[in-house]
């Protein structure tokens, strides 16, 4: 059975897929002029905080936002 530990961990591992996810897509807005684009940014963000919130539950903050920012930055180097 999980612990809530480890739903945080997880709720953290979907916020930082939303958030590269959106700033992968950030260029193609063009500005935020490009609205087929802008909408799933917008979405994509709004769920990266959701999850991130929700992690907040079972993580300590200092942990889950350095873990979050870090890893986003990681990520969007990758790709």
């Amino acid at each position: 059975m999980l612990t809530s530990t480890t739903y945080a961990y997880i709720f953290l591992f979907v916020a930082i897929l939303f958030e590269v996810g959106g700033t992968i897509m950030l260029p193609l807005t063009d500005g935020f002029t490009e609205y087929i684009y802008v909408i799933p940014v917008c979405v994509m963000y709004a769920i990266s905080f959701c999850m991130l919130t929700l992690a907040l539950r079972g993580i300590n903050i200092s942990m889950a936002y350095a873990t979050w920012a870090g890893t986003g930055e990681i990520g969007r180097a990758h790709v």
